[in-house]
């Protein structure tokens, strides 16, 4: 797994991602799916335990 410097660095060089999603998230409509794009990006925060966007 990555170490925590390496997982700040990572979330760093992803911050446009997050503030992407975060707009996305907002314009879906109630039920709605995500496209595959944000579901990837969802899918990697998680297997390498990073913050995970809201």
């Amino acid at each position: 797994m990555l170490t925590k410097i390496e997982k700040e660095l990572l979330e760093e060089c992803m911050d446009d991602l997050y503030a992407d999603y975060s707009d996305y998230k907002k314009s879906l409509k109630p039920g709605q799916e995500m496209n595959a794009t944000y579901k990837t990006f969802i899918s990697i925060t998680k297997k390498l335990g990073l913050t995970q966007p809201k």
